[in-house]
């Protein structure tokens, strides 16, 4: 999907899981100044530019689980996982 892509390459994700995690809108922000992580204007896209990141970690971490996690992942998580 190109329009996914073309969306992907327009913000700037940071995550910081014990710090402050930062989403900017290149095209309106290009010097990086306001931080949209928290807007809920921009909470689609957030997750849209977030899960192949979240997917490409779970498939390349190297950690070993201490137990079976009974939870399991989020839906759309496992969704992409399984994608």
């Amino acid at each position: 999907m190109q329009g996914d892509d073309d969306a992907n390459l327009a913000r700037k994700l940071v995550r910081r899981p014990l710090g402050v995690s930062e989403l900017h809108d290149l095209p309106r922000d290009p010097h990086e100044l306001s931080n949209v992580h928290d807007d809920p204007d921009y909470a689609e896209i957030r997750d849209r530019v977030a899960m192949p990141v979240l997917g490409w970690y779970i498939h390349t971490a190297d950690t070993v689980p201490v137990g079976e996690e009974s939870r399991g992942l989020p839906p759309q998580v496992q969704a992409f996982v399984e994608s």
